[in-house]
């Protein structure tokens, strides 16, 4: 059975079962029912359909006996808004493995087209002239905001850059140099050695596992929320119990719910945890069942539920001020990194372990450790 239909005034779209379009309008003549052969990618692009029906009833050209021949075949970029290019690029975006976006990701492009660039979410692109981006690049709000505004220019360079491939625009009109490129003057913050054992000390319950794999193992949160039993094997090396964990899927929340997903790009890899952390983690694996896909962390004492969205940002707000840290989660991806890097590690084994890309953004993690003056004695 179709599902997904949105009524939109006169007309309607659904989705059909093999993941494309169909629109209905009532006709304003006849006042029949109008079913399109036509068939389309995304609810975007019918909309757009039906926007260029709207367009010819307000205009009165529709045809009394109109029916399929008036659907339009091809997309017409005259009156198409900045917000709509956005909605109909989305769904045609694959990652680089030829994937779907993931949610979070198109949830990201959403807001950055209708928050960060709402003086531009309803220009029709015919008319964003390079005068209309450099306008909003420098208004007071984008000022106030640098990092979005950044994130957002390049959003839009790619937004243009394909209507112009489709020749729905004459040119790109993003032409400011630099403006993808922000750098804060200022490195975000990240918890010291110090810090670090002090959160493993007074966390509580799960809490201590978590935070000894997102440090000493470097995973994200949606990495960390998505480990099952099945996912860690240990060994005994030296006297030590080492765990091993399997990365290879992380959890995010669509509308409220949670949805496992393969990590980031190039991120499924095995990481060896040290024998602290390990001896955290196998404690902790004493409180959970024994079934293999038993979820490491879950949303209440014996339930079988993802975290809730922001359930470990409420727990990690709490304990982070006991350590005289005021920082991010994530910033333990940074700590871990520069830990990984103090051993000696090469450069590619920075990339495999935290499940980089490349070494631009495996360095971007890494922070000076203050060891100057021991590596200027080893100068001689």
């Amino acid at each position: 059975m179709a599902s997904g239909r949105h009524k939109r005034g006169f007309g309607s779209t659904r989705k059909l079962p093999s993941g494309r379009y169909q629109i209905r309008y009532t006709h304003p003549t006849n006042k029949s029912r109008v079913t399109g052969s036509k068939t389309y990618p995304n609810k975007a692009a019918a909309e757009l359909a039906l926007a260029a029906i709207q367009k010819q009833i307000d205009a009165g050209t529709l045809s009394p006996t109109a029916g399929t021949a008036n659907l339009p075949n091809e997309i017409d970029p005259r009156g198409m808004t900045l917000a709509q290019l956005g909605a109909y690029w989305r769904p045609l975006r694959l990652t680089k493995r030829g994937q779907p976006l993931s949610p979070n990701t198109l949830t990201g492009y959403q807001k950055l087209v209708e928050k960060v660039m709402s003086d531009l979410a309803d220009v029709p692109i015919q008319a964003i002239t390079p005068g209309k981006v450099e306008a909003w690049f420098t208004s007071p709000k984008s000022r106030a905001t640098p990092n979005q505004s950044s994130k957002a220019y390049s959003h839009l360079v790619t937004l243009m850059k394909y209507a112009a491939k489709r020749k729905w625009i004459a040119e790109n009109p993003c032409d400011i140099p630099g403006a993808s490129n922000y750098e804060p003057d200022k490195p975000v913050s990240v918890q010291t050695l110090e810090q670090v054992e002090i959160l493993l000390d007074v966390a509580q319950g799960d809490l201590k596992a978590i935070i000894a794999l997102a440090a000493w193992g470097g995973l994200r949160k949606g990495e960390v929320l998505a480990l099952r039993r099945a996912d860690l094997a240990i060994d005994e090396i030296d006297g030590d119990a080492i765990v091993w964990v399997d990365v290879n899927k992380s959890v995010t929340w669509v509308d409220g719910q949670a949805v496992e997903r393969p990590p980031k790009w190039q991120s499924l890899r095995v990481v060896g945890l040290p024998p602290g952390a390990s001896r955290i983690v196998v404690e902790h694996l004493r409180t959970i069942p024994i079934h293999p896909e038993a979820l490491l962390f879950t949303k209440s004492p014996g339930s079988s539920e993802h975290y809730s969205r922001l359930q470990l940002d409420r727990k990690w707000r709490k304990i982070r001020g006991i350590a005289g840290f005021d920082g991010r989660f994530h910033s333990f991806r940074a700590f871990g990194s520069t830990e990984w890097g103090k051993t000696g590690a090469t450069a590619m084994e920075l990339m495999d372990r935290f499940g980089h890309r490349n070494i631009k953004t495996a360095m971007r993690y890494q922070r000076t450790t203050g060891r100057e003056i021991d590596l200027i004695k080893k100068l001689g």
